[in-house]
């Protein structure tokens, strides 16, 4: 509705209250997508935090909490591949390197920047356990 007023009332007073009551809601949305990633990660389901803190990133890109949305998916990613089979270690770790190239690409300043590599430097690691056993065959 707020956007409605805006789109028809631009030049209304109440035009800027409704611009910064919508944006208080978008945060209050990206902030719940968060915290059901945070919540996730708490009763280690990862691949679901994950979910979360991929969707917190999509839908609100602009928002403070995205960042660390990221972050939280690349440990997410690498904490779902330890606690995996070995049989999809491999894949998992993978996606969890995706996710840091993500972070890069958006984030290239980012200030979560160094736990986003402690979390990357893991998820190669983890690699390349994959990748000896392959050289050694």
């Amino acid at each position: 509705r707020f956007q409605l007023f805006v789109t028809r009332y631009s030049d209304s007073e109440l035009a800027d209250e409704a611009r910064e009551y919508m944006d208080e809601l978008r945060d209050k949305l990206a902030r719940k997508k968060f915290e059901a990633g945070e919540m996730y990660m708490r009763v280690r389901q990862f691949q679901s935090a994950a979910i979360y803190y991929d969707l917190t990133v999509e839908q609100f890109p602009e928002s403070k909490w995205a960042e660390r949305a990221l972050v939280n998916k690349i440990l997410a990613n690498v904490k779902f591949a330890e606690n995996s089979v070995r049989e999809r270690q491999q894949e998992r770790f993978q996606s969890a390197v995706d996710s840091y190239q993500q972070y890069v690409q958006i984030f290239p300043r980012g200030e979560n920047r160094s736990k986003a590599e402690e979390y990357y430097d893991r998820a190669l690691e983890g690699l390349s356990e994959f990748t000896t056993v392959t050289a050694e065959r």
